[in-house]
């Protein structure tokens, strides 16, 4: 049966030079879109491509879909599409208005099938009071006490936290993972590496413990299943579409699952390239606060926790920047080390070493 052809139209932005599909990727896509009841001769504009996820828009008599497909033969990917599908079931009973509509799927496949959200990306300065206050709506939506009890997810987001040690111990191997390439880098990222990173990092670690044991607070306790939350997962602006009626729409949720409503906050603040200002920080934490089954230490814990999480912002794009180097010094057309880019990218991470370091 096809998809309901009265819902509200939605679209999502397209984004320019995305990597054609390819061949066994793009059949399997018009063999789901015959399954709905589409034209599987439909264009299908590539929106993105990349690491076995792919995002299209079609046009189809009159209307206007999103398809997402999964190349689900690895686990990871197979989980993603789990996370993303329960997530989008979970969302129906509860009518945000703040997502895409769930039209089908087809878990052997790994397709999900969308409306598509007017709309283009945020601005930087768009990121305002009234911006955070539909982020914030959002999660109180789906946390709210008054939910369906159709509305239901067994999921954990992925890099979920029960433990403060948890939040750490992930930080921790983000760091040890970029002076692994040590070796290979300019010495300027070498310096930085060396005389920033690490000893930022250290300095950090130092004095979150020592915050969470004066607040007698102890870093290995497993944080309730009652006390955890709904996170949509990478909730952030970057995942997210302003329309033409000045709504916030939010996308992305294969990450998606139950969390530390820590770990959400902080990501939240540190993730995509126009984080919200900490200006907001108390706003958010308000607002969360209300969500019934939040436990007294959670802004706590936020709190302390953040410095890390800007330790981890300055790390995982340099941590990309040197993987993908890596693969194009390995490879036979490789053109060479990208000496410029690597030093944009640390000049960057070390604007947030700054605020890390300015953060205790």
């Amino acid at each position: 049966m096809g998809p309901n052809r009265c819902v509200r139209l939605l679209f999502l932005p397209t984004t320019s030079m995305a990597t054609p599909l390819s061949s066994s990727v793009d059949s399997s896509a018009r063999n789901f879109l015959n399954e709905q009841g589409i034209a599987s001769e439909s264009h299908l504009e590539v929106v993105s491509n990349r690491e076995g996820r792919a995002v299209c828009h079609l046009h189809n008599e009159g209307l206007d879909y999103t398809i997402k497909c999964f190349e689900t033969k690895t686990t990871e990917l197979a989980e993603a599409f789990e996370r993303e599908l329960q997530f989008y079931n979970f969302l129906k009973p509860l009518q945000t208005g703040k997502t895409p509509l769930l039209l089908g799927c087809n878990p052997s496949s790994g397709h999900i099938l969308l409306t598509r959200i007017a709309g283009r990306g945020i601005r930087e300065t768009e990121i305002d009071s009234k911006a955070i206050k539909e982020a914030t709506s959002f999660i109180l939506a789906i946390n709210s006490d008054d939910q369906s009890t159709s509305a239901n997810t067994n999921k954990t987001a992925l890099g979920a936290c029960q433990t403060i040690g948890e939040h750490l111990t992930h930080i921790a191997g983000l760091v040890t993972a970029v002076q692994q390439h040590l070796a290979e880098v300019n010495p300027q990222t070498r310096a930085f590496i060396e005389d920033e990173l690490g000893p930022i990092w250290q300095k950090v670690l130092g004095s979150i413990l020592n915050q969470f044991q004066t607040a007698s607070i102890d870093v290995d306790l497993r944080l309730e299943q009652a006390h955890q939350f709904v996170s949509p997962g990478e909730l952030g602006f970057h995942n997210a579409i302003i329309t033409p009626e000045r709504e916030i729409c939010f996308v992305d949720f294969d990450q998606a699952g139950y969390d530390d409503p820590a770990r959400t906050i902080c990501n939240f603040f540190t993730s995509g390239p126009i984080p919200p200002k900490e200006a907001h920080w108390d706003s958010v934490i308000d607002a969360i606060g209300t969500i019934e089954q939040i436990d007294p230490t959670y802004a706590i814990r936020a709190r302390i926790l953040l410095p890390a999480y800007k330790v981890a912002r300055a790390c995982n794009p340099i941590l990309k920047c040197l993987r993908e180097e890596s693969n194009r010094l390995n490879s036979p057309d490789t053109s060479g080390h990208s000496k410029t880019q690597l030093v944009t990218v640390t000049n960057r991470a070390r604007q947030w070493l700054i605020r890390a370091n300015q953060g205790l």
